[in-house]
């Protein structure tokens, strides 16, 4: 699958002509957990700020409607929607973490399927990336007392019974995802709570989800448990992760690909969204978002080994 791509061919006059032929399964219909979407290409989550008191109203709506009339495969919405008031919203999220957002959930699906397009919510808890003057100004949390290097918050270490609470929170936002009549949920890894604990930049721990990478991908399976348990079997539930975030000294390529491989083993995912490196520093950031000083699809290697390590569709 693919997110926001062109693709080109060689008119062999030295310039590129833009349009399918290199790509030639692009624009082909393919089948994820009895879903099929008519085509691959992929709109991948994003907040666009348009969300009115955590709701996916007119505009929010409206927006995405106009992806699906151009004929995208799958849209996906809600950048960073908010499965808990300890997650504060620092820039207008969709707020998932009550049944208050179905009936706009229900809109705008109806809005997006009309016009032959799927639709997935990415949810999230931001963990130490937020401030404490956001939303309901909570204090952050995150695997260790580590402060986040560019919201600046200082978290407290979570406790047992937070990491049980966030496993609730995360299965309630799911089912309100399925109450919605969306085809799924995106659970947001990278940088955010359930990657801190990924990470060894943030996870300094020393109970069951510390060390090596498979106790530390612990959180990230229970969640994804509990979530498969709150949607049941006909319900596509994605992962974005970070394949390598050893441009910042974090999770290496190699556990990178043993993420992808826990995944694919678990059996609760269906497609994963790969980021290509670490981005919760602002260098980091830069080089997660590359602009034009970086060659084409700079990660597309990554994203291949992501895809061959899980054996499950990737973005």
């Amino acid at each position: 699958m693919a997110t926001g791509v062109t693709a080109a061919t060689d008119r062999g006059d030295g310039r590129r002509a833009f349009g399918a032929g290199a790509w030639p399964h692009l624009l082909t219909p393919v089948t994820i957990r009895g879903r099929t979407f008519r085509n691959r290409v992929v709109s991948t989550a994003h907040a666009p700020g348009y969300a009115e008191g955590g709701l996916p109203l007119e505009r929010y709506q409206a927006y995405h409607e106009e992806k699906a009339k151009g004929g995208i495969g799958l849209t996906m919405f809600g950048g960073s929607s908010n499965v808990s008031r300890e997650s504060g919203s620092i820039y207008g999220q969709i707020y998932v973490g009550s049944d208050v957002v179905i009936p706009a959930f229900r809109q705008l699906a109806e809005r997006v399927h009309r016009h032959g397009a799927g639709l997935i919510c990415q949810i999230t808890h931001m963990g130490r990336r937020t401030g404490w003057a956001a939303g309901d100004w909570l204090p952050t949390m995150a695997p260790s007392v580590v402060r986040n290097p560019t919201h600046h918050s200082v978290p407290y270490e979570m406790s047992a019974r937070d990491i049980v609470r966030v496993v609730r929170a995360f299965t309630d936002a799911a089912w309100c995802c399925r109450e919605g009549g969306l085809d799924g949920c995106e659970v947001l890894a990278t940088t955010h709570l359930l990657g801190q604990f990924l990470s060894p930049l943030s996870n300094r721990r020393s109970d069951g989800y510390d060390g090596e990478i498979d106790r530390r991908a612990r959180f990230l399976l229970e969640v994804l448990e509990a979530v498969r348990g709150s949607v049941g079997d006909d319900f596509i539930v994605a992962v974005c992760v970070a394949a390598d975030e050893s441009n910042e000294g974090g999770m290496t390529a190699e556990e990178g690909l043993e993420v992808a491989r826990l995944l694919g083993a678990h059996g609760t995912v269906d497609l994963l969204n790969i980021n290509g490196v670490y981005g919760g520093t602002e260098h980091g950031l830069a080089e997660n978002l590359p602009g034009m000083a970086f060659p084409a699809a700079p990660y597309v290697r990554l994203a291949a080994a992501m895809r061959w390590a899980s054996g499950l569709p990737v973005v």
